[in-house]
């Protein structure tokens, strides 16, 4: 992994997915490069803001109305 390639692994990296050698590259290139964790930080942000929204629940009928 390298900086080039960090933001397609912060979701695995939110989600606990990544090896312990990935993690490891993920949080140096954290370290290395403050835009990386900008980076990081707001899409931490951005995912703890939607699940935090209300969920919805659609009527039972809905899918039948939409077709």
């Amino acid at each position: 992994m390298n900086r080039y390639d960090f933001e397609d692994h912060i979701s695995s990296y939110l989600d606990n997915d990544l090896s312990t050698e990935e993690t490891k590259e993920f949080e140096k290139i954290m370290d290395e490069f403050p835009d990386c964790r900008e980076k990081y930080l707001s899409i931490r942000s951005l995912v703890s803001k939607i699940n935090n929204l209300p969920k919805i629940k659609a009527r039972d009928s809905f899918v039948d109305e939409l077709n």
